[in-house]
């Protein structure tokens, strides 16, 4: 049977945007750029889908911080999220469980157990926690993340509709699809409202609501939101971005379930030539 590839969008990485606003020590200015200039780097290759060597330069972000600012500073815990939500993305789960409950911890103690820096270490977590099918500790960590980040962020803010996103998925995984459906499209109103309907967090949000159409064997429905997911996808990313190529092999897949095996042969032969160029890039 081929594997589903659903997509979820990992707050983790894109966090490293805010250490600008940190307060600097004209001590360790030097240390503070040469951090910042590795994430950078670790943001660029993991857009890229380069989640391999994205690691790699993660790790010397965590030990530069570390070694610069301490365990119990902010800056150390975006860099173990960074590092466990790449390790998760690579099936390292055990590294990544590691790296992502120090992370937490960190941010427990300086942000509070109720701050947003905590709900994205425990939305990310969560996701480690499903894809292994440990469903019991997933879902209350899922509920909490929503939780704060309604509270802190209203009920219309994209990181609201990522913590939807996650916890309809994992209904999805254990199989109650009457309870995904609500949230996945409440997660897609919201990005749509708020980033605009050619945001890729936009099709994720298609991409996954046609992954639930097609567990409910609506293959036309289906269809027409993967094709929206590509098309949106195409748009913001590039026609040859990993991302394409994963939905082009969910939509390969649904035309395999209709019977449809020379689209669906068709579809994955592009999929695999986006994925090719890739790994000779």
């Amino acid at each position: 049977m081929r594997r589903r590839n659903t997509i979820i969008f990992i707050l983790a990485i894109s966090l490293i945007t805010l250490v600008g606003c940190a307060k600097v020590n004209k001590d360790t200015t030097v240390q503070d750029n040469q951090w910042k200039d590795l994430n950078r780097k670790v943001v660029e290759l993991y857009q890229g889908g380069k989640h391999k060597d994205a690691v790699i330069y993660a790790n010397e972000a965590l030990k530069l911080a570390k070694e610069t600012y301490g365990e119990n500073d902010s800056k150390t815990a975006i860099s173990y999220s960074n590092v466990g939500e790449l390790n998760r993305l690579l099936q390292n789960n055990d590294e990544a469980e590691k790296n992502l409950k120090k992370a937490i911890k960190i941010d427990e103690k300086i942000s509070g157990k109720d701050s947003l820096p905590v709900a994205k270490d425990l939305n990310n977590l969560a996701v480690l926690y499903r894809g292994k099918g440990d469903f019991n500790r997933a879902e209350p960590l899922l509920n909490r993340a929503l939780a704060i980040r309604k509270a802190k962020l209203g009920e219309n803010n994209p990181e609201v509709a990522v913590s939807l996103n996650n916890l309809a998925i994992f209904y999805r995984a254990k199989g109650e699809l009457l309870k995904a459906e609500p949230l996945l499209n409440e997660a897609l109103a919201i990005r749509e409202k708020a980033l605009g309907k050619e945001h890729a967090d936009v099709a994720i949000s298609l991409n996954n609501i046609a992954e639930l159409y097609k567990a409910e064997k609506k293959y036309p429905e289906s269809e027409a939101m993967y094709k929206k997911s590509i098309a949106v996808f195409e748009k913001a990313l590039g026609k040859n971005h990993p991302n394409v190529a994963v939905v082009m092999r969910n939509l390969s897949s649904l035309y395999t379930e209709m019977g449809k095996k020379d689209e669906a042969k068709k579809m994955d032969q592009t999929a695999l030539a986006i994925l090719s160029q890739k790994k000779q890039g």
